[in-house]
């Protein structure tokens, strides 16, 4: 494993996977759903600030028209204009980047966790930490991940593609998609 799979693709899969052995029936989907939410209450100050940084920025957008129409194409008069209107606002308007660079390997690690349980079952004994083996449901899963129920409310296949003959499957991806997008 690579330092990025130790650091942040296994904390995630682990907690994932406890999550999955503590649902009745052990049902991928709802796993997935509520480390979704857990996922976004924790990063809930980072979005705050992002969804603060894009507000402040809208609000901001006459007065930088403004700047644009005084400076009449002098860029270095525009940047400087530009900066102490948001110094004296208190925006930063790279701010929400940061934010972003700090959510990106967390959305790349579940997407990796994801995978790891659809398409590479067998990698499942590789990423688990040696202390959950001792909870049954993991005991079973590292012992066959065969029996990993993919299976959505028991109704939908989770490892099946987006676009197929059957209109009613759904594909994990899609899925993920989905639940990033509430």
């Amino acid at each position: 494993m690579n330092i990025f799979d130790t650091v942040v693709v296994q904390p995630i899969f682990n907690v994932l996977l406890l999550i999955y052995s503590l649902i009745p029936g052990g049902d991928f989907g709802i796993a997935l759903i509520i480390f979704t939410v857990l996922v976004r209450l924790a990063m809930w100050p980072l979005v705050k600030k992002q969804l603060y940084q894009a507000k402040a920025m809208r609000k901001l957008q006459p007065e930088l028209v403004k700047i644009k129409q005084r400076t009449k194409g002098n860029r270095q008069a525009e940047s400087v204009q530009m900066m102490e209107l948001y110094k004296k606002h208190d925006v930063s308007p790279f701010r929400s980047i940061g934010i972003l660079f700090i959510q990106l390997p967390i959305f790349i690690a579940l997407y990796q966790v994801i995978q790891i349980f659809t398409l590479h079952r067998t990698e499942v004994v590789k990423y688990t930490y040696g202390f959950l083996t001792n909870i049954q449901a993991i005991k079973d899963l590292v012992a066959s991940p065969d029996h990993l129920n993919m299976m959505f409310f028991g109704l939908v296949d989770l490892t099946q593609k987006a676009i197929s003959h059957n209109p009613f499957t759904i594909n994990i991806t899609y899925l993920f998609w989905l639940l990033l997008r509430l």
